[in-house]
């Protein structure tokens, strides 16, 4: 066993379990038996590869003359043939729109209104009326389930949390969350506060993306707008330090369509290009197509035939001469759309796919 739940891949932890590492008996049906990291050899065969980075259940059988091997498992990695040429990797990325990263959040609603206005101006700009709600101040907090942890304590975490009181406390009957409180609005636990380094936030569009991510843990905060007052209880206003925190929900695991808040906060318009950082503009392109294979195309087939980055909004400004106009290319140069030191792509509308088309 090699396991450490630090580590940023899964498939780098190790587990095994092997029965019958040694010379079985031709009379035995049971020649060998392997849980955990299991691997697919085919020697002789040029088709399949072998040693992936498989996580299940190895069976070898003897009958007689015939040899059975099963195999059930699940694929943890894979892979890839990369072409490196000048220092520079070139390689071809195929994103869903479902497959949007899971590490950004809107920390209220009302962001989400703000969100499109901001992203009708070109270039993108704040209105007077977005103001009152920038966020001043944050502090956010990761759940610990390891109780040799420094600086944990206790809290309550509420997916839709009212505005802090005057006193900066909130009452004694949030700090006790009901029995019938439904999955996905309400989290009790251990929490830690985490560095600044780990997260990123958008104060004048109020959404926070969580660097490196645990999706088994519970996140949360406490922030504070220019206008509109705090929600969650900052760390310098707390009295007993044995007394149960107030902090407002943002992730939890597994969020779902039944988790109506949270899901309706949890930003699916930004895509993360895999193992993609510090990528090279003037050698990247980004295409969008409609359709199923092989029958795909970067034109809407609707009534005058635009293109889908046009109508995505990621197409404002031509490749060529600075030209306002768009080009039927997505505008990778440009800032708000594609993001060159992470690798990702962010789309001017809360839900891309269903507003923009």
């Amino acid at each position: 066993t090699d396991f450490d739940t630090e580590r940023s891949f899964d498939f780098d932890n190790q587990l095994k379990i092997d029965f019958g590492g040694t010379q079985a008996s031709d009379d035995d049906i049971i020649q060998r038996f392997e849980f955990g990291n299991v691997q697919m050899s085919n020697p002789n065969s040029t088709l399949i590869g072998g040693s992936q980075a498989l996580f299940g259940i190895k069976s070898g059988f003897k009958f007689g003359p015939l040899n059975l091997t099963t195999l059930a498992s699940q694929k943890r990695g894979e892979k890839r043939v990369l072409n490196a040429s000048n220092g520079t990797i070139k390689n071809q990325i195929y994103l869903k729109p479902y497959d949007y990263a899971y590490n950004h959040f809107w920390l209220d609603t009302t962001y989400l209104g703000f969100y499109d206005i901001y992203y009708t101006n070109n270039p993108p700009a704040a209105t007077p009326s977005m103001e009152p709600f920038n966020v001043n101040e944050i502090e956010v907090y990761e759940q610990t389930k390891d109780v040799s942890v420094a600086a944990q304590f206790q809290a309550v975490a509420y997916s839709d949390l009212p505005i802090l009181p005057p006193g900066g406390r909130y009452p004694i009957s949030l700090r006790t969350p009901p029995q019938t409180a439904s999955a996905g609005d309400v989290q009790k636990g251990s929490f830690i506060r985490l560095d600044p380094n780990r997260y990123e936030l958008d104060r004048i569009l109020g959404n926070i993306t969580i660097k490196s991510l645990s999706t088994d843990k519970s996140y949360a905060v406490a922030y504070r707008t220019g206008g509109r007052g705090s929600y969650g209880e900052f760390s310098n206003v707390r009295g007993d330090s044995n007394e149960i925190v107030i902090l407002k929900l943002i992730y939890v695991n597994n969020i779902q369509p039944g988790y109506k808040t949270l899901w309706k906060r949890q930003m699916k318009n930004i895509y993360q290009l895999q193992g993609v950082r510090n990528v090279d503009l003037q050698n990247s392109k980004i295409k969008i197509t409609y359709g199923i294979p092989p029958d795909t195309s970067e034109v809407y087939r609707v009534s005058g035939s635009p293109y889908i980055v046009e109508a995505l909004g990621v197409d404002r400004n031509g490749s060529l001469g600075g030209s306002i106009q768009p080009d039927g290319q997505f505008d990778i140069n440009n800032p708000s759309f594609f993001k060159q030191s992470t690798g990702e792509i962010i789309f001017p509308s809360t839900e891309p796919f269903r507003k923009g088309l």
